[in-house]
């Protein structure tokens, strides 16, 4: 999160957008919404803009986060998109990974993809954010215990 410090200091008015992607969604996702809560309360002074969109669901859940649940149990297959924007950077959002901390705890049965955009940065914080890298790292890290054990059985 360094390089995500260095651009919100150098440039406290860019945009930082939170983007957070869980598929696969069932019934035990219906509590998804917490997330906004731990956002808020971790930081009170941003202004979040939370937006769910339930793919497949039809046109009738236009304003779908008041019948997030009724979908999630309706239509367990469904998928879900959480996005959480987070407007006027700045130092204080440094520990923004928590947020995916406290879906991963919730939520221990769902991917996630977690993206962070900083805009009018520069072309050159492409690789700006490190909880990016930090997913990234983590799934390289599972399939390569994937290969290892792989080749333990193929070899056994």
């Amino acid at each position: 999160m360094r390089a995500t410090d260095q651009v919100t200091n150098t440039y406290p008015g860019c945009r930082i957008t939170l983007q957070t992607r869980i598929q696969s969604a069932g019934s035990r996702y219906k509590h998804v919404s917490r997330v906004q809560d731990h956002v808020t309360n971790t930081y009170p002074e941003c202004r979040i803009t939370l937006q769910t969109r339930i793919q497949g669901a039809g046109s009738r859940y236009k304003h779908v986060s008041r019948v997030q649940d009724q979908v999630t149990n309706t239509y367990p297959g469904c998928r879900i998109r959480l996005q959480t924007r987070i407007q006027g950077a700045g130092s204080g959002y440094k520990h923004v990974s928590r947020v995916q901390d406290q879906v991963t705890n919730t939520y221990p049965g769902c991917r996630i993809r977690l993206q962070t955009r900083i805009q009018g940065a520069g072309s050159g914080y492409t690789h700006v954010s490190r909880v990016q890298d930090q997913v990234t790292l983590l799934g390289s890290q599972l399939n390569f215990l994937k290969q290892f054990f792989l080749r333990i059985s193929t070899s056994a």
